[in-house]
């Protein structure tokens, strides 16, 4: 039971950075700063050494009490344009 109980969580779990995923990849080609206007400050950016730019942005739900996170990782190049995402759980 307890084993059924969390192989449901972690599919509610996936699902849900799933939609990230697709949701980040609809910035690509938009200005970094576009992005955080619209979904607010990151958690962190990192400055890379060529001016390019990672942003590090955590999105949460609350499902039956438990707390769940999706980090996004957003880079940029050297202009502040999005090149790529990636979700991690």
């Amino acid at each position: 039971m307890l084993f059924r109980a969390t192989a449901m969580l972690a599919i509610l779990f996936l699902a849900g950075c799933a939609h990230w995923q697709k949701t980040a990849e609809s910035w690509n080609g938009h200005a970094l700063e576009e992005l955080i206007a619209s979904w607010g400050p990151p958690e962190s950016i990192y400055a890379m050494r060529d001016g390019c730019k990672v942003a590090l942005f955590r999105h949460s739900r609350l499902h039956e009490g438990t707390q769940l996170y999706c980090n996004v990782i957003i880079n940029t190049d050297a202009l502040g344009v999005i090149i790529s995402s990636k979700v991690e759980e």
